[in-house]
């Protein structure tokens, strides 16, 4: 067998193995175990809550949870926001300035802080009920996309709700949720609209939020460092690189790739 041949055969064994490790699953999970930590998590909110005494919604709320802070004596931090490159409060659970605050003077201020930061991000919990709802079914399916990424390994994904900018043939450029991108849109990749192959569902996963991005841990992104993934960004704080804008000459070309003479931008 020649070498291609045999590489060829390997990677038909590891597609294989991938849909396998979805379809045919084999993890078992401790249901009782899944359920008591749900139950601690529970708890543990609660607990946070009845210390600052501030309800869900101003804990929720950047705006509310600002004013909670400046109740306080405490100027709530600021960031400037990559996406828009305006000012914005850094009341995210990986901005340091509002971590440096479990460590204010004012107990009331670490307490107000700690419970941001236990009820803001949800995803302990969702994902314990999301473990616990499959444990009742059987066992745990792993959501791996076959050669994702540009080196050949597993990939990731974006959330559904993320937002891109395209350039839709009835209606020019517009910004659509990535669920929502149609097959012949082109996508904006930072450098021209380009066509795609379409958007595909890989299962359900875990995500992380860094720097106004929420993706799998594995996702690929652009960033000071280099071209690494969301998780290797987070852990080394390097900000994600921010695309162009599309220009007119831009939408232009993209108006006439499309074959379409229209005077919608």
């Amino acid at each position: 067998m020649s070498t291609s041949n045999k590489a060829s055969a390997l990677e038909l064994s590891v597609i294989n193995l991938t849909i396998k490790m979805f379809s045919e699953p084999v993890l078992e999970l401790d249901l009782p175990l899944l359920e008591q930590h749900l139950e601690e998590v529970r708890d543990r909110k609660a607990e946070l809550l009845a210390a600052c005494e501030a309800d869900p919604e101003t804990l929720n709320s950047n705006p509310k949870f600002a004013e909670l802070l400046r109740s306080l004596g405490v100027e709530p931090p600021m960031k400037i926001s990559p996406a828009t490159g305006k000012e914005t409060y850094a009341l995210a659970k990986s901005d340091e300035g509002l971590k440096e605050l479990l460590e204010h003077e004012d107990e009331r201020v670490q307490a107000v802080v700690a419970a941001r930061l236990g009820t803001k991000s949800t995803l302990e919990e969702t994902r314990t009920e999301r473990f616990i709802n499959i444990a009742k079914r059987g066992s745990l399916p792993v959501p791996l996309s076959y050669y994702a990424a540009h080196t050949g390994r597993w990939g990731g994904c974006l959330v559904a709700d993320t937002e891109v900018v395209v350039y839709d043939s009835t209606q020019g450029k517009v910004t659509k949720r990535i669920v929502d991108v149609l097959p012949d849109d082109l996508v904006w990749d930072g450098v021209e609209f380009v066509p795609h192959e379409g958007v595909q569902f890989s299962g359900y996963q875990e995500v992380i939020h860094w720097d106004e991005v929420t993706g799998t841990e594995d996702h690929v992104v652009f960033t000071d460092a280099g071209e690494i993934s969301l998780r290797e960004a987070m852990q080394g704080a390097h900000r994600i690189q921010i695309a162009r804008s599309p220009t007119q000459d831009d939408v232009d070309a993209a108006r006439r790739f499309t074959g379409i003479d229209q005077g919608q931008d």
